[in-house]
């Protein structure tokens, strides 16, 4: 932006010396990563063409004042944005993060209106079926939400997620409430 000045009594003129480069991050509203895989934020607005930084702050901590300290590890660190992307691995999950930026030259401050869920199934870590009988399977999960499906995956050399549900296995079936 290109600031126009006017002295008392004379005509509106432009300040070339002066100028704002304009921010802003409209978006996304919500981003879901899965704990231990890398996930790339990729921000949205207007002036995000440059670089700077980022990091993850836990659910209701809304203050970027600690700067770099406040970059935890567990949720991916100090990030790199660069035009508005930031690729990241956090090994913890939470539910209602938020996101810290700064852009060389400015204070960072906090994305209120981005919220960050890091999503991840945990325990039991085994527990028995009988073959032919429905088995119901309770788990802690985070970030869990209607449309979700999880399968079974025969163990063994080769074996992937990536591959798709074994209907031989019970194929894909929905989740309910994390179990």
């Amino acid at each position: 932006l290109q600031l126009c000045y006017r002295f008392a009594g004379e005509a509106w003129h432009a300040a070339s010396a002066v100028a704002i480069e304009t921010l802003a991050v409209t978006g996304p509203a919500s981003v879901v990563a899965v704990a231990g895989y890398e996930e790339t934020i990729s921000l949205e607005g207007v002036g995000l063409e440059g670089s700077g930084e980022a990091f993850l702050v836990r659910a209701g901590t809304r203050s970027c004042a600690a700067g770099d300290a406040a970059a935890d590890a567990a949720l991916g660190g100090l990030l790199a944005l660069d035009g508005g992307n930031a690729s990241f691995t956090a090994t913890e999950a939470g539910a209602g993060l938020g996101i810290c930026v700064r852009f060389p030259g400015l204070e960072g401050f906090a994305l209120s209106s981005v919220s960050v869920t890091v999503a991840t199934v945990a325990g039991p870590a085994l527990t028995s079926a009988v073959v032919g009988l429905a088995t119901r399977v309770d788990f802690d999960a985070v970030g869990t939400g209607p449309g979700d499906t999880a399968f079974w995956l025969a163990g063994g050399e080769g074996s992937s997620c990536a591959d798709g549900p074994d209907e031989g296995l019970g194929g894909a079936q929905p989740v309910v409430n994390g179990s």
